[in-house]
């Protein structure tokens, strides 16, 4: 369920800036961030993707608070599952 609920908000913030520029960094973490959801197994995120989410978050929190929230988001849910 939590994979579900982390695809759900990556969707949303891929759509959010489908109309809006982000830098090529901004852009290659989500596809990072869409590609290790793909390869997630298993009741436990992929190694790097909190990681990759924090630095998301850090990118996007003054340009682009929105989407910042999303990720924002992304990441409580992750520390509910590793708790």
């Amino acid at each position: 369920m939590p994979k579900q609920h982390i695809e759900g908000l990556i969707g949303q913030l891929h759509d959010k800036f489908a109309n809006t520029e982000t830098n090529a960094q901004q852009d290659a973490m989500i596809t990072q961030m869409q590609s290790q959801l793909a390869d997630w197994e298993g009741p436990n995120p992929p190694r790097d993707f909190r990681a990759t989410a924090e630095l998301l978050y850090q990118e996007l929190e003054d340009e682009h608070p929105t989407a910042a929230r999303l990720i924002q988001e992304v990441i409580n849910t992750l520390t509910n599952i590793c708790v």
